[in-house]
């Protein structure tokens, strides 16, 4: 391959997003396991479901406290069909300083996307690399 063949430059680009969603897979897998460490796990109920302009929803949960204070979570991550309904119960954490700042006990969606897009580029970019920079004799 030559040094200004535009191909390099696409490889470059395509492993460097891979790295960088990598990355942010890992960071918000970390935040997400230390919230969860020192948050307080406990039962909500989906009271209701916000819906999209596209028809999409997401759930809005109630839970309450350690001192019985009602609290409500929305969920930002909207699914079309939802993959809640009304009247579910669902694990969530919230945190023992601000009971208002919760997440859901299974919310990976960030941390998927960000991981199976990076290792996608990734290995675009190695078959790449293989095909164009060591290709076999």
């Amino acid at each position: 391959m030559k040094n200004n063949d535009p191909v390099k430059y696409v490889v470059i680009v395509f492993l460097s997003i891979g790295i960088l969603f990598s990355v942010l897979a890992l960071f918000f897998y970390k935040k997400q396991s230390d919230f969860v460490e020192t948050a307080i796990k406990t039962t909500g109920k989906v009271v209701n479901l916000q819906v999209s302009r596209k028809g999409s929803k997401a759930p809005i949960v109630e839970y309450f406290d350690k001192n019985q204070q009602q609290h409500f979570y929305y969920h930002n991550v909207y699914s079309r069909p939802s993959s809640y309904s009304v009247g579910d119960e669902v694990e969530l954490y919230y945190s023992p300083i601000n009971f208002e700042d919760a997440q859901l006990s299974q919310d990976y969606f960030l941390i998927l996307i960000f991981g199976f897009l990076g290792i996608i580029f990734i290995i675009v970019s190695v078959i790449c690399i293989k095909v164009f920079w060591w290709p076999s004799k």
